[in-house]
């Protein structure tokens, strides 16, 4: 038994908040597509709000994994018509769906964690294949040699190596305004002023006050010796009596 379902296709985004918004293709008009036997597709729905709760858009969107689970979904939606399905079609498209889930990926028969736990092995493996060595390629020759699943993973390893970049990018950033940081230190030692001004002789030697100098130095004449001192020189200057 056939049955005709209208699918939305497009894009699932994830906004800056963590927000799942799904943004249908401006020129899908609703007619047939002749998809071939391996194009990567995505079907795929979000609940409504009232159903996902405090989390709101935030809540991942779900997938379908496999083809039996499309009948019980279209068994769902003959009563619960809010329930939308939406469709993905396209390598690059499908990879950057399962890129912002932070799915886990294959390449060959290696399996590279990425959802959060990864241990020290799973880790390294993962370093070692976004920051190796790079080569750029055309995409057009790639498409040529590689067909839409093989390029699905180009595509996700592209995005993971994009995302590399920008994790170091920001490192790199953090740590040139952390160098950048002047640290001022108040010091209200007053011996540490007066070294810094011109009130002391750095090189001049502390006197020892239990020890006099060798030279005294000169006083001031006391007032009794000014006077008497006075006194003599106009004794002297005074003019003789005729």
């Amino acid at each position: 038994m056939r049955k005709l379902v209208r699918l939305w296709r497009g894009e699932w985004l994830k906004e800056g908040d963590g927000a799942w918004n799904f943004n249908a293709d401006p020129t899908d008009f609703g007619m047939r597509y002749v998809v071939g036997q391996g194009t990567p597709v995505l079907l795929s729905y979000q609940f409504p709000a009232w159903i996902l709760g405090t989390q709101g858009r935030q809540s991942l969107p779900i997938s379908f994994t496999t083809t039996a689970d499309i009948p019980v979904m279209l068994s769902v939606r003959e009563w619960f018509t809010e329930l939308v399905l939406v469709v993905t079609i396209g390598a690059e498209s499908v990879a950057r769906f399962h890129f912002n889930r932070r799915d886990n990926f294959v390449i060959g028969r290696k399996r590279f964690v990425v959802d959060g736990s990864q241990d020290e092995y799973a880790r390294r493996e993962y370093q070692r294949l976004v920051v190796g060595r790079r080569m750029t390629c055309n995409r057009s020759i790639l498409e040529k040699i590689f067909n839409e699943q093989e390029m699905m993973v180009l595509h996700r390893v592209d995005l993971e190596m994009d995302l590399a970049d920008t994790l170091q990018e920001q490192d790199d950033r953090r740590y040139e305004a952390v160098a950048r940081e002047v640290i001022l230190v108040e010091d209200d030692d007053e011996n540490m002023t007066d070294a810094q001004t011109d009130g002391g002789n750095d090189h001049a030697p502390n006197p020892d006050p239990s020890q006099l100098p060798l030279i005294q130095p000169p006083t001031a004449p006391s007032e009794t010796e000014a006077l008497t001192e006075g006194e003599l020189t106009l004794t002297q200057q005074a003019p003789s009596l005729p």
